[in-house]
């Protein structure tokens, strides 16, 4: 029997090299978009983090025309991250939560990682799959 919601589900991502208009040197693992899902209205990256990554950070400032909704999840003192959004950082060093208006500016620069961090974005809107893949 046919399982119709398989399609909606995503254990393997889609490796990407190319996004924000800029060569990186670093991939990024897109778990949804409209690529893997067609129809999805949103792209969603995941990282787990156990070491600060060679590229730091991974991507250099820039916004999105759309929403995003950044985690930084950890266990509590065991990493530390800045994340600007435009001229104001933020320290963070427990598990949180970012709205990201369209435009405004920001990165992650992960300071220290002692345990396992987790970097989840999610762009309310068809962000990566509009960019060379």
């Amino acid at each position: 029997m046919a399982r119709k919601y398989e399609k909606y589900v995503i254990s393997e991502p889609k490796r990407v090299w190319n996004t924000f208009d800029t060569e990186i040197n670093y991939p990024f693992d897109v778990y949804l978009n409209d690529e893997l899902v067609p129809g999805c209205t949103v792209t969603s990256d995941i990282y787990w983090r156990r070491r600060i990554p060679e590229i730091n950070p991974v991507i250099p400032w820039h916004e999105h025309d759309a929403p995003m909704i950044l985690y930084i999840v950890g266990e509590p003192g065991s990493f530390e991250v800045e994340v600007p959004l435009e001229d104001e950082v933020y320290k963070v060093t427990k598990t949180t939560a970012f709205w990201v208006p369209p435009s405004v500016k920001h990165l992650v620069h992960y300071k220290r990682i002692d345990n396992v961090v987790c970097e989840i974005g999610v762009i309310l809107g068809r962000f990566l799959s509009q960019r060379k893949t």
